[in-house]
């Protein structure tokens, strides 16, 4: 429940608006990015992980399995919000 009320707060943060772009660095198995979902955000993850990378892409979430460090400065200012949780 913790968990959860913690994923809204940082949509509530994040994604002001439907349609709103947030990348989430980290993502995991995907919370924030199918939260994002349902709220109708347009929300991108990054995870290192092939196996949360797999996990993700299963459920038709938008993931890439790539290191954050090295995204490319054509990703930047290209989000409303950036989320690193």
């Amino acid at each position: 429940m913790a968990q959860q009320r913690q994923a809204e707060y940082l949509q509530d943060q994040l994604a002001r608006h439907v349609g709103a772009r947030i990348l989430d660095i980290g993502c995991g198995y995907g919370r924030q990015l199918e939260l994002a979902r349902q709220r109708r955000v347009d929300a991108i993850g990054v995870s290192i992980s092939p196996e949360q990378d797999a996990h993700c892409r299963r459920r038709g979430l938008a993931v890439y399995e790539y290191d954050y460090r090295r995204l490319s400065k054509d990703w930047r200012g290209t989000f409303d919000g950036v989320s690193i949780n």
